[in-house]
């Protein structure tokens, strides 16, 4: 449908949608849209402000939303932050982007930028987001350079990505600040003079309060950006009173999702990730396993695997013998038990000890390095056969082409299937 928007007025706009600009100017998070089309994926939105009489032609999909709005809906604080960091005399400058769940930092992050591009300024965009971004798949964190403006970030190509193995930070934060600290020095080496760092919502309890703060003081960033409606940022911001903080308003359109959208929104972005993929098989000991005990111990001595046997009943089809653990790997159809778990603590008082199902390695999601310890992309274990003399993995990915630069698997902690859809979590170094 075509529809006249007069200058001044706006469109607050849910995806699906198409729109195209087909006379006049409009505004989308600081990016001027003149004559061209912009897409609205599903779970967005974006927010359109005529800075004259326009038209546009509008397509909207099932579920997809269009309400006409007074004016524009970013807030007039944002444009605060512009002047006070051109006015940072620092050679390249980080700035940190914190904000409650669908408080609009990346709306934010994307008005902050344009603005910025706009000044000839080379801006760098790490999007921290393993659940919700929108530079790479979901479990990863990602680093653009954006070369020109944009109305949504998805639509910059990440060049870094780094693998975090689940869909938000809890239990990972080691990995989260590696991660970030890895895409850091990767855009200042590209040339970044402006950092934009858009971090997650996890902003309420101590692991989050001990994650921003580990953050903080490990980026130091130059400015801190928080947004917020009142003051529920305030016990994060207390404690940094010596770094320089901009506090900014909510937008006044926004879109808010529920646990189940997001889990929707990430299974759409998985099945997109995985479609054309195909399947490649190594041998384990050809790579290096990651955030598993898999693959880094040794054979265990005949007299230990007899006293296993016989506590299991069973003969366990593989066995890995570490300084610090035992694994042991058990066949489809064997259930362990309270008896079982205390006998085998008995005879390994000294080493701590897993007992593994076979098929618990299925559908975990893995992430793929090549050996510069570059992220190549995602697999999901189809299977781990561990009936040969060396255990053969099986991995569905997209990057099944670049078999031959894999020199690296780390182990998530996220199951998927081929289409996406979520099957569940296994527990951090339980694999």
């Amino acid at each position: 449908m075509d529809l006249s928007i007069q200058k001044e007025k706006g469109l607050y706009v849910e995806g699906p949608a198409k729109i195209t600009v087909t006379n006049g100017i409009v505004n989308i998070f600081g990016k001027k849209v003149v004559n061209d089309s912009i897409i609205v994926k599903r779970g967005k939105a974006i927010s359109i402000y005529a800075e004259n009489d326009s038209i546009l032609q509008i397509t909207s999909g099932i579920g997809g939303k269009i309400e006409e709005i007074d004016g524009t809906t970013i807030p007039k604080d944002w444009g605060t932050t512009i002047e006070a960091i051109k006015k940072l005399e620092k050679k390249i400058i980080k700035v940190m982007i914190i904000g409650d769940i669908d408080s609009g930092k990346t709306t934010f992050t994307t008005y902050l930028a344009n603005k910025l591009i706009e000044s000839e300024i080379r801006v760098a965009v790490i999007d921290a987001d393993m659940g919700q971004g929108e530079l790479g798949p979901p479990t990863t964190i990602n680093l653009a350079i954006p070369e020109k403006q944009f109305c949504c970030l998805s639509e910059n190509e990440a060049i870094h990505s780094y693998f975090v193995g689940r869909t938000s930070p809890a239990g990972i934060q080691c990995r989260v600040i590696a991660g970030i600290n890895f895409l850091l020095e990767k855009a200042v080496n590209l040339g970044a003079q402006i950092i934009l760092i858009d971090t997650t919502g996890w902003v309420f309890g101590s692991y989050a309060r001990e994650l921003k703060l580990v953050k903080f003081y490990s980026f130091k960033p130059e400015l801190i950006i928080a947004l917020q409606e009142q003051d529920e940022l305030e016990h994060l911001l207390q404690p940094v009173k010596n770094f320089e903080v901009i506090r900014v308003s909510y937008p006044e359109k926004r879109r808010e999702r529920d646990r189940d959208d997001r889990k929707i929104l990430r299974e759409s972005l998985f099945l997109q990730y995985f479609e054309g993929g195909g399947e490649i098989t190594f041998y384990l000991n050809k790579l290096n396993t990651v955030y598993t005990f898999l693959g880094n111990g040794g054979h265990i001595q005949e007299e230990t695997y007899a006293q296993l046997i016989k506590i299991l009943g069973i003969a366990p089809i593989y066995v890995e013998d570490a300084i610090d653990m035992i694994l042991i790997i058990t066949p489809e159809d064997y259930q362990v038990n309270q008896f079982v778990l205390n006998e085998l603590e008995k005879i390994f008082a000294e080493k701590y000890f897993l007992v593994i199902n076979e098929k618990n390695y299925e559908n975990l999601m893995v992430g793929l390095l090549n050996g510069e310890h570059e992220f190549l992309g995602l697999g999901i274990i189809t299977e781990i056969n561990f009936h040969g003399v060396v255990p053969k993995i099986s991995l569905f990915t997209p990057a099944y082409n670049l078999k031959d630069q894999i020199k690296t698997i780390q182990f998530g902690c996220l199951k998927v299937s081929r289409s996406g859809r979520e099957i569940g979590y296994t527990k951090m170094w339980q694999i």
